[in-house]
């Protein structure tokens, strides 16, 4: 139950983690100004209270602020907290990895912790690799406006996901422009060509447009249709009398499903907090119950959303079943008879339509 519906699971556990001490007691050797530090821990206390109300942005550059300031482990490692829940998770896992240094710097225990955290984010980093076909000093590279290092073309990148154009420029040489998408997991590789071959101007592209002139031809209107007879009201009454049944057991398993889902959600976040800040065995123990609490709640959502899929798809079903042969004999004037008997197990929930039309 993780996804858009998450809460916020990892940055309160970093919250708790990393922001267990006060900024005064993660101080660097070269303490600022009186002034400059209480405005760097005004600036640090805004940032927390934003983040735990999901107020991602804003609490980054809160954050952010106060590091520029007054750099220290806490702030540093809620940052890059903060960063990791925006989606930027290259960011986020160059500044844990320097959350942990500065900690081990300050014999800080929090450096395992961010360590961790680092290593987590690791697989799913996109990478992205320019290579030049005809190096030269003279040629520059940039990524979004902003110009690469010598030591960052040739070699893969971890970069945040999302969009970037890559520009080659050389002086007397034309330029070469490419847009590349960099998603989670995936390696993106851009070869940039020699820029002494490429031509004066490569032709834009262009959008196609609609020919000059209204093209639209004016029909006679068909002669209106006798419509057809209106199937047995018997047979359409008893179909959609029991799709609208099916469809309402759909919606309610629906309902319980996100009801248990938030449910798991909230107590996984109260566990993952508690867990993280436990004093005594009854804490650490009551963390523990409220985890086993979410996987039940967890499978339950599972089950009751198999179940509500199940009555919704066979209440689509028998609306769009064809209605029959009319002419057809029938055994009987009764209206059809179904059956739907829910199913569940381990993994899931379902259902089993069955019935003669």
């Amino acid at each position: 139950m993780i996804g858009k519906n998450k809460l916020f699971a990892f940055a309160l556990a970093a919250l708790a983690a990393l922001a267990a001490t006060s900024r005064a007691d993660a101080q660097q050797p070269a303490t600022p100004e009186p002034a400059v530090t209480g405005r760097a821990d005004a600036l640090f206390q805004e940032g927390k209270v934003l983040l735990e109300q999901g107020r991602f942005e804003e609490a980054c550059e809160r954050l952010a602020q106060s590091e520029t300031l007054d750099p220290t482990v806490s702030t540093l490692g809620l940052l890059a907290g903060c960063h990791e829940q925006q989606g930027r998770t290259a960011t986020a896992w160059k500044e844990y990895l320097a959350t942990a240094r500065r900690a081990e710097a300050a014999n800080d225990s929090r450096a395992e912790f961010a360590k961790q955290r680092a290593q987590a984010l690791e697989p799913s980093l996109p990478r992205l690799l320019v290579r030049l076909s005809s190096p030269s000093p003279d040629i520059a590279i940039y990524r979004n406006l902003e110009r690469l290092k010598a030591s960052e073309i040739g070699v893969e990148t971890p970069v945040d996901p999302g969009a970037y154009e890559i520009v080659a420029r050389s002086p007397g040489r034309h330029e070469f422009r490419m847009t590349v998408t960099a998603r989670e997991g995936s390696k993106v590789l851009v070869d940039v060509p020699d820029l002494a071959t490429l031509s004066a101007g490569s032709a834009p592209l262009v959008t196609p447009r609609a020919p000059s002139g209204d093209v639209s031809k004016t029909m006679a209107s068909p002669p209106p249709r006798k419509p057809p007879p209106p199937p047995p009201p018997a047979e359409l009454s008893g179909r959609v009398k029991i799709a609208a049944v099916s469809g309402g057991l759909g919606l309610t398993g629906m309902a319980l499903g996100a009801m248990f889902g938030m449910s798991a959600v909230s107590k996984s976040n109260e566990s993952t907090i508690l867990q993280a800040t436990c004093k005594s065995a009854a804490e650490c123990e009551k963390g523990k119950d409220l985890r086993e609490g979410a996987y039940g709640a967890a499978t339950a959502a599972t089950i009751s959303f198999g179940l509500g899929a199940a009555g919704l798809g066979a209440g689509l079903i028998l609306l769009l079943l064809p209605s029959g042969n009319s002419s057809a004999p029938s055994n009987s004037g009764a209206a059809p008879k179904v059956q739907l008997a829910p199913i569940a197990s381990s993994d899931g929930g379902g259902a089993v339509l069955s019935g003669r039309f």
